[in-house]
């Protein structure tokens, strides 16, 4: 076989400068143009992830936030509630002692207003009492009960220990004023010689004695000298039971008072 090497040469030749045309004109282009998508697209892609990322970092901050929103609101919530809670307790407590101050009051005014009533009442007994002892006594009195009158006060008189009759003694001859005799009823002559006997047998030494009459005795003698008072009268014994009615009524609020104490 027979080949022209030149043809062949020229051929080679052609061919590689169709190569070269070809890469410079139609494939370099095209390489070039692929490459600049490539890195087009890498571009895309490393923007696409720094959005990503960043899209990413906003999402995790949003989380964030919306977390510590709803960590504060329930803190929120829970700090109002524990507020109200504790302001409501407080409204409770408040209330409960005002309560408690109105009861106490109104328990003060109406055991204030118990004891007048019944300081009222034990006043108006005693009175009463002892109005009607001393009515009684006036009504009985007479010839035959001053007699008794005069009788009971010598006995007391001379029933006097020696302790008081020496003292009353030492105040008699201490100075000379004159001795007084006041009875619930004119006294009698032998009454008042009876009188004057008792007090020098008493004292050891006369004096003379001024008589006066005064109905609030009420069957009764008073003898005073000198600062010294002795006297017998059934104004004594009312006044002994006019205290023993207001005892004996105070007794008795004191145990109701006692009982509503433990029954409340």
């Amino acid at each position: 076989m027979f080949i022209n090497w030149f043809t062949l040469i020229a051929q080679i030749i052609n061919f590689m400068i169709l190569i070269w045309l070809l890469k410079r004109f139609l494939y370099g282009p095209i390489l070039e143009a692929i490459d600049e998508r490539e890195k087009s697209i890498s571009g895309r892609f490393v923007d696409a992830n720094a959005k990503a990322d960043a899209a990413d970092k906003q999402k995790d901050e949003f989380r964030r936030k919306n977390e510590e929103m709803e960590s504060q609101r329930a803190a929120l919530l829970n700090k109002a509630a524990e507020e109200a809670k504790n302001a409501r307790l407080r409204m409770i407590e408040e209330a409960r002692g005002e309560v408690e101050k109105l009861r106490a009051q109104l328990g003060d005014t109406l055991e204030k207003e118990r004891r007048e009533f019944e300081h009222e009442i034990v006043n108006r007994i005693r009175a009463e009492v002892t109005q009607t002892a001393r009515a009684a006594l006036s009504d009985l009195a007479g010839a035959r009960l001053e007699e008794r009158m005069a009788e009971v006060f010598i006995e007391r008189l001379r029933g006097l220990d020696a302790e008081t009759k020496e003292r009353v003694t030492g105040i008699l001859n201490s100075n000379q004023a004159p001795v007084k005799v006041c009875g619930a009823f004119e006294l009698a002559a032998p009454q008042r010689a009876a009188i004057e006997n008792a007090f020098a047998e008493t004292f050891g030494a006369g004096r003379a004695i001024n008589y006066e009459t005064s109905p609030e005795l009420i069957c009764g003698i008073e003898l005073t000298a000198s600062g010294y008072r002795f006297v017998w009268s059934v104004s004594d014994y009312l006044a002994s039971l006019e205290k023993s009615v207001g005892e004996i009524f105070s007794e008795k609020t004191k145990t109701e008072l006692k009982a509503d104490g433990n029954g409340a």
